[in-house]
């Protein structure tokens, strides 16, 4: 039984295809579908992906075939060309745009020549990912900025001051059972107040664990770091990182920490190793918990102690002690002041 040619419209969307059946006592089919220009929101409510989707087109190509009577092992593949897509959630500030040319054959899915735009973040991407039960992304990000705050969901946990990491993880099937692997080559990439500029690097994930490998930060690629998160632990999310770099000029290096300790040292690392960890059920309490190791040997510079006072403050969120007369005639004596050489070990 042959269907040459058919039409049909879904709110105001065209879509043409042709199709075949075997037979009613043997439903086999194979069936073909294309559409250009379709309204991405059109498939609200249909397909999950665009329930959040407010604008955008989309070029397709649909191939498929099966069998009636057992729809669920239908296979498809085809391709489709992503038009400026607009998603908007309640729970993030920013509307998300989305172009892409992907392809996709059964539960794998390849995206080429994407860009994504959200509030300041710019980027763009290619990859492939796998819709299985362990789930399984390969991502390459490039480009301007990549602001990983203003991409999550905002939601606060149960007592209503933080957004819960574990909950991401349990909500996302990707996130809690599958793996991931994303390189990164960016001219920004800020989270919290951490902003690290001309960086790349690997981000793994698996095992409910996040791992920073091989992270290059910074102009000439003069910071090496790696770190990790884990939520493996019901009772808390452990995180530790390792920095290192040497012959570094110190505001490039505070440049990492947005514009809390501008002007507030100058002169050159020779040196600088850093190792920290932490652990707490949100990230206030890692926060708190830091501990760590410094090792650093500055020379020739300026330092203003009042200025990496307040900013390390101003960065944690912590409260600034009462202002006392003491304290005011104490604070005359931290003015800025020149040094030639400063070193030591700190734990």
């Amino acid at each position: 039984i042959l269907f040459n040619q058919f039409k049909f419209t879904l709110d105001g969307n065209s879509v043409t295809g042709e199709a075949k059946l075997k037979s009613f006592s043997n439903p086999e089919y194979s069936i073909k579908l294309s559409g250009v220009g379709f309204e991405a929101n059109a498939m609200k409510g249909m397909v999950n992906l665009f329930d959040n989707n407010t604008d955008g087109k989309i070029d397709f190509q649909v191939l498929g075939q099966g069998n009636l009577n057992k729809p669920e092992d239908s296979f498809f593949k085809g391709s489709a060309v992503l038009k400026d897509l607009v998603f908007k959630w309640e729970d993030r500030k920013n509307p998300l745009t989305l172009s892409a040319d992907a392809r996709f054959s059964g539960n794998t899915y390849n995206l080429r020549s994407g860009r994504m735009e959200s509030g300041r973040s710019k980027i763009s991407f290619r990859g492939k990912y796998k819709n299985e039960e362990q789930p399984e992304l390969l991502l390459k990000l490039t480009g301007e900025t990549l602001i990983v705050d203003e991409l999550i969901s905002n939601k606060k946990g149960e007592d209503k001051d933080e957004i819960s990491l574990k909950d991401l993880f349990n909500r996302s099937n990707l996130l809690s059972k599958g793996k991931s692997k994303i390189s990164i080559d960016l001219k920004q990439l800020g989270y919290k107040w951490l902003t690290l500029g001309d960086v790349s690097g690997t981000v793994l994930l698996k095992d409910k664990e996040i791992i920073f490998n091989r992270f290059r930060i910074g102009p000439n690629n003069a910071i090496k770091g790696q770190g990790k998160f884990s939520v493996k632990d019901p009772e808390s999310i452990l995180f530790e990182t390792r920095m290192k770099a040497d012959e570094i000029q110190a505001k490039d290096f505070l440049a990492m920490f947005d514009e809390y300790f501008k002007e507030g040292l100058t002169g050159k690392f020779k040196k600088l190793k850093l190792i920290l960890k932490s652990r707490g059920q949100k990230f206030s309490e890692n926060i708190s918990t830091l501990n760590g190791k410094l090792s650093f040997h500055l020379a020739n510079g300026v330092i203003d102690t009042k200025k990496l006072h307040e900013g390390i403050f101003s960065m944690f969120d912590l409260e600034k002690p009462l202002e006392t007369n003491s304290k005011k005639e104490k604070d005359k004596d931290e003015e800025p002041s020149k040094y030639e050489d400063i070193s030591g070990d700190f734990v």
